[in-house]
C-alpha cells in the first residue's frame, strides 16, 4: 500500500458517492411522501463525500510523510484499508437498496407513482433505518481516519490508531454484514479495486468525474 494506491482506491468511491447523492436527491424530488430516513441518508451521503474528497486532499498534499507513516505503522494500513473497504461495501449496499426504489417508476402511468411508491418506500423502511445507521458508521470511520491522519507527531497518530481502530473494524464487520445479507460475496479489500476507477460512464461529464479526473492527473504529474 502507497500514497498513490490510496488516492485510487478514493476515486471511484468518490464518484459512487456523488451519483448515490444525484440518485437519493431525484428520489426525493419524485415522492414528495419521502421518509425522513431517505432525507437523513441524502445528507449522511454528502457528508462522507466530503469526507472522501478530504482524504484524496492529504493523501495529495502529504505524499512523502504518508508514505514513511505507513511503513512505520503498519495499523495504519488497517485503519485506511478498513475504512474504505467499509465504506465502499456501505455504498453498495446502499445503491442496491435504492435501485429498488426505482423499480414502481417503470413504465408506470405518473398519477399512479404517488401510491405505489410511496407504498414501496415504507415496505423497505427498516432496510432503509439499518443503512442510514451503517451509513453514519462509517461517516465516523472516515471521521476517525482523518483524525489519525492528522494526528500530527507518530506518537500522536498511534494514540489515536490505538483509540479509534476498533470502531473501524466495527464498521467494516457491519459493512460485511449487511452485504451478506444482501446475498452478495463482496469480501474484496477496495484496494483491490481500485481498477474499477475510470469504468464509470455514468459519471463521465459529470462536475464530480471530472474534478477527480483532475485531481488524479494533477498527482500523476507530480511524481
Amino acid at each position: 500500500m502507497d500514497p498513490f494506491t490510496i488516492f485510487m482506491a478514493v476515486t471511484p468511491l468518490v464518484l459512487s458517492c456523488a451519483q448515490l447523492v444525484m440518485l437519493i436527491s431525484s428520489l426525493k424530488v419524485d415522492y414528495t411522501s419521502a421518509p425522513t430516513t431517505l432525507i437523513a441518508t441524502l445528507t449522511e451521503c454528502k457528508i462522507i463525500h466530503i469526507a472522501l474528497f478530504r482524504i484524496q486532499e492529504l493523501v495529495y498534499r502529504n505524499e512523502a510523510d504518508l508514505s514513511s507513516r505507513l511503513k512505520a505503522l503498519p495499523p495504519l494500513r488497517e485503519a485506511f484499508d478498513g475504512a474504505l473497504t467499509g465504506c465502499r461495501m456501505t455504498l453498495s449496499a446502499l445503491n442496491l437498496e435504492l435501485d429498488k426504489l426505482i423499480e414502481p417508476k417503470k413504465g408506470m402511468n405518473p398519477m399512479e407513482i404517488g401510491f405505489q411508491a410511496k407504498a414501496r418506500l415504507v415496505w423497505q423502511e427498516d432496510v432503509m433505518k439499518q443503512l442510514l445507521d451503517q451509513t453514519r458508521g462509517q461517516m465516523s470511520s472516515l471521521r476517525h481516519l482523518i483524525e489519525i491522519f492528522e494526528g500530527g507527531t507518530q506518537e500522536d497518530m498511534c494514540r489515536l490508531l490505538k483509540e479509534n481502530i476498533e470502531d473501524i473494524r466495527k464498521a467494516l464487520h457491519r459493512a460485511r454484514s449487511i452485504r451478506s445479507l444482501q446475498g452478495v460475496n463482496d469480501d474484496q479489500s477496495s484496494f483491490n479495486q481500485s481498477a474499477a476507477y475510470g469504468l464509470i460512464p455514468s459519471y463521465e461529464g459529470s462536475s464530480a468525474y471530472q474534478r477527480a479526473e483532475d485531481f488524479a492527473a494533477d498527482y500523476s504529474l507530480t511524481r
